[in-house]
């Protein structure tokens, strides 16, 4: 009797946890982030094989337009406003055609089949179960820091060559953009250009605090540490705004000097001031921010353990990759 009513007993735990969801962004859980892409920033996307851009058929704010990939021409059909959805732990694309992004979003149409096939198009908010209208920005160890697949549900956007046209929605017509189970190849590759590249933070001299409450610090000629109070001009950092979603750090008392990350190869993971330069995204994360590499091979999020700094290659659930941009 007893063993019954542990079997019982241990069997309700088990159908508890099972029906326990797992909270995007809650601890244990990692979000899907993509510290390239910054939420509510607009965006054109180049093919990385064909060098077209991701563009909306016609030029036209209607539902089932055709999502196309086109040669640049500077309109609005091309610009796309990304935006993260907390609650879905994903990102939603806005065409800036419609309602100057904040209307239809891109939608892949009907679950993927046997034909690993499904054409994308733009269409009204819906919970349709055979509308995709969330996707994740994956930015694998493998390409280029500046390359993404685009995905939702089981597949990424692939591109046909050529420029794509309304009536051209097969999976073999010219320039069409569609779903595809797939991450072979670079025409599931795409180049995020930022558009309205105004600054996240101002250029200005700055203090750089993780959540733990230690400071970025310059010690001795070229290397940094963690230090547990604000020290001075030790703790001082130029904030220097590129462009683009870009920034340099320099220290303050020695600003011919550059922050670098080292390589993803490199087997010590600390942060040293010399020469080489290193452009970095500030990525807006909550009340934070994410300090990420612009530079292919390096590190991708900023994170530290105990006072020591390492790469996820991940937004860190505790907040050791969050950071903090107090005015000096």
């Amino acid at each position: 009797m007893k063993k019954n009513w542990k079997r019982r007993i241990l069997s309700l735990l088990m159908t508890f946890v099972m029906a326990v969801p797992l909270v995007a962004g809650a601890a244990g859980s990692i979000p899907n982030i993509c510290t390239i892409i910054q939420s509510g920033k607009i965006y054109r996307f180049k093919n990385v094989s064909t060098g077209a851009y991701l563009s909306v058929a016609l030029h036209q704010d209607s539902n089932d337009v055709n999502i196309i990939q086109k040669d640049y021409d500077g309109t609005l059909s091309q610009q796309f406003r990304v935006v993260y959805d907390t609650a879905e732990d994903r990102y939603r694309i806005y065409p800036m055609v419609s309602s100057s992004g904040n209307g239809r979003m891109i939608t892949a149409v009907a679950p993927l089949g046997p034909s690993s096939y499904s054409n994308v198009v733009m269409r009204a908010a819906s919970t349709a179960a055979e509308n995709y209208q969330t996707w994740r920005f994956e930015n694998r160890s493998t390409y280029d820091r500046n390359h993404v697949q685009i995905i939702s549900g089981a597949g990424a956007l692939y591109a046909n060559s050529g420029n794509g046209a309304q009536s051209g929605t097969g999976a073999d017509s010219v320039g069409n953009v569609y779903l595809k189970n797939s991450s072979e190849g670079n025409e599931g590759k795409w180049v995020p250009e930022l558009v309205n590249g105004s600054d996240v933070i101002e250029t200005g001299v700055y203090s750089i605090r993780n959540a733990n409450g230690k400071y970025l610090e310059v010690s001795g000629r070229a290397s940094i540490k963690l230090a547990d109070a604000p020290n001075g001009i030790n703790t001082q950092w130029q904030v220097l705004y590129l462009g683009n979603g870009m920034y340099q750090f320099r220290p303050q008392y020695k600003t011919e000097t550059i922050l670098v990350l080292p390589r993803m190869s490199e087997p010590s993971l600390t942060l040293k001031v010399n020469g080489e330069s290193d452009h970095f995204y500030i990525i807006p994360y909550g009340d934070r921010y994410i300090i990420s590499s612009a530079h292919a091979e390096r590190m991708d999020a900023l994170c530290i353990i105990g006072n020591a700094f390492t790469a996820n290659g991940y937004i860190d659930p505790s907040g050791l990759s969050e950071w903090e941009f107090i005015p000096a």
